[in-house]
């Protein structure tokens, strides 16, 4: 993350998130009654279940005006009914002010392609601010707890680089036991700075459930948190430093010289920096700034034309603009960035090497995601020097778990493409002998782009199994186009599947019917066509 903010924004931040966000048992109640900041009066109610007397009333205007909130139906506003998860993501994304043609494709197995919070999920799964419920699925439609509510905002703070206020809260909720596992660091963040207070008996009650209008109440203050952040963006950073040790002159304060740094994609603007004159920049821009949908990023520099790289360790003598430089990714290699193992042992252990000297702290680059709802693990990460570190699990992964390790740009797995980032991998379970799959089985996602022939038959958009079942002894071939083609040969064993990758599926608790999977075997390779052919028994042992 950036490390220097100017000090004026962290006082702007910090006040308007204490005045914006303290959150009780009614959470948003309080934030009621404070003035609007922007006129709402303007605009004519057109909801028969909100009148001017309610406490939500200005909130409610305010949201829809801008574009934050729709109604239930065309003459209700449903204030009383609970905040569903989709809508909340659907709300930070307007927030965010996204650009949803931006966010296309599949992402969870039950938020469908052409709902209207299809885009906006797709958004908060990029930017880590939710990871959904499991096996691959979001519940858009569940209500929005208490816990979720936190571990969202404090996700959506924290990927916008927003400030917590300087403020110390001590102890805990009497009932954080209760706190799911997922959402106790969150609910923490939020309690040690004063965000949220509990009821009379000191709890935090996780489980209760926002009603829209208390998440319109909140999401109107946010909004006026980000435009005030905004706001103040534009500002020349000024940078005062601390008193002189001087007894005799004890307030004189000692204005440092400093240099502002630019960072530029193109000529979008994408945050700055301040370093004082002669010294380098502890950190650059980290992955969540310089991620972008489709694209890997090489580095900083400071001309246009990328030939001068720009490093944390160079001092900083001026003020700077430097630029970001990306390599354009065709969507089917990023199904191709990642490597899979199966039925590991809990003591596996993974090589990491820093090839970037300008990358994010080591325990910042690498991120353990638990797929399957286990509880979490820590990380243990030894420097064995020369950039090289070997990361385990504290204790051993859990027996019968489902993983991903995802590391940030600077960061590669030994002995693997640079373009390998994620590691997908699944833990044995002792007790339970459970058929293991192929580890030399590629995984390839299905995408809207891709159709697949059958012998003379039409081209079909996904590959089901029942597809590919013969009638005769003769094996059915088929094709299809890939860009990646190149990277395949004959007699790879490929996995075509449409949602939930097949590695990460709970069969305990869904049957994937309507979730497409098929097994095929590479037959020849020819440019970028890809020819088939399905698998009988005897090829069993493949797979």
């Amino acid at each position: 993350m950036r490390k220097e903010v100017d000090y004026m924004k962290k006082r702007i931040v910090s006040i308007v998130l204490v005045l914006c966000l303290l959150v009780t048992t009614s959470p948003f109640q309080v934030l009621a009654t404070s003035n609007q900041s922007q006129q709402t009066n303007s605009m004519q109610n057109s909801f028969e279940d909100v009148n001017e007397n309610d406490w939500f009333y200005d909130s409610v205007m305010y949201a829809v005006q801008n574009g934050l909130f729709d109604g239930i139906g065309e003459k209700n506003f449903s204030p009383k009914e609970a905040m569903t998860r989709g809508m909340f993501i659907m709300v930070l994304g307007r927030i965010a002010k996204i650009n949803t043609a931006d966010y296309k494709g599949k992402e969870f197995s039950d938020v469908p392609l052409r709902s209207n919070y299809a885009p906006y999920v797709k958004w908060a799964k990029g930017k880590g601010i939710t990871m959904g419920v499991g096996d691959g699925r979001f519940d858009p439609d569940g209500s929005l707890t208490r816990e979720q509510m936190a571990t969202m905002t404090v996700r959506f703070f924290e990927a916008y680089q927003y400030e917590y206020p300087k403020v110390s809260v001590a102890g805990k909720p009497a009932d954080f036991d209760s706190i799911s596992d997922y959402a106790k660091e969150a609910v923490l963040k939020l309690w040690s700075c004063g965000l949220f207070t509990g009821d009379d008996q000191g709890n935090f009650n996780p489980r209760s459930k926002a009603t829209r209008a208390e998440a319109v109440t909140f999401s109107s203050r946010t909004d006026r948190l980000v435009i005030s952040f905004l706001a103040q963006k534009d500002k020349p950073p000024v940078v005062i430093s601390g008193s002189v040790d001087n007894s005799e002159n004890e307030d004189d304060e000692v204005v440092v010289k400093t240099h502002a740094i630019t960072f530029m994609e193109g000529n979008n603007r994408m945050g700055q920096a301040v370093a004082q004159e002669g010294k380098p920049l502890d950190k650059l821009p980290g992955n969540e700034i310089t991620a972008k949908d489709g694209y890997i990023f090489i580095g900083w520099y400071t001309d246009p034309e990328f030939s001068n790289p720009f490093y944390a360790q160079d001092p900083v003598m001026t003020d700077l603009t430097v630029y970001a430089k990306y390599e354009e990714l065709i969507k089917e290699q990023l199904t191709l960035s990642s490597f899979a193992l199966t039925d590991q042992n809990p003591d596996l252990s993974f090589i990491i090497q820093r090839i970037d000297s300008g990358a994010a702290d080591v325990h910042n680059g690498i991120l353990l995601t638990v797929i399957d709802g286990s509880d979490p693990v820590g990380l243990s990460i030894i420097d064995q020097g020369n950039g090289t570190y070997i990361v385990s699990a504290v204790g051993g992964f859990k027996e019968g778990a489902s993983y991903q390790l995802t590391l940030a740009n600077g960061y590669i797995f030994k002995e693997k493409l640079e373009s390998i980032r994620t590691a997908s991998f699944t833990i044995k379970k002792e007790e339970v002998d459970n058929l293991a799959l192929n580890n030399e089985i590629i995984f390839i996602q299905d995408t809207e782009e891709m159709y697949y022939t059958i012998g003379t038959a039409q081209p079909v958009p996904v590959l089901y199994a029942a597809i590919m079942n013969s009638q005769t002894s003769e094996a059915l071939t088929g094709t299809f186009d890939f860009i990646d083609a190149s990277l395949l040969k004959s007699g790879d064993v490929l996995c075509i599947y449409e949602i939930v990758d097949p590695r990460q599926r709970d069969y305990t608790k869904f049957d994937y019917k309507d979730d497409a999977e098929a097994y095929v075997e590479v037959v020849s390779v020819n440019g970028l066509t890809v020819t088939f052919k399905s698998l009988d028994e005897s090829d069993a042992e493949k797979v």
